[in-house]
């Protein structure tokens, strides 16, 4: 089981890495401005972004919900 959560984490980094280098999903890169969408954190009830997602899968904290 340690083996194949080690090759997860490293599979995880790899996509993420590959978010990251993708211009097409720039703006998925940093949280929503309230600016830019004033409503979004009323109806997004869990807000993510790529850096957010990096820094939880760094300190093994992102959650997975079903």
């Amino acid at each position: 089981a340690r083996k194949l959560l080690l090759n997860l984490r490293l599979d995880l980094r790899e996509i993420i890495d590959s978010v990251e280098k993708n211009r097409k999903f720039k703006m998925f890169m940093h949280p929503v401005s309230p600016e830019d969408a004033p409503d979004y954190y009323e109806k997004v009830e869990i807000p993510m972004d790529v850096e957010n997602i990096r820094e939880s899968f760094m300190w093994n904290s992102c959650a997975i919900r079903v």
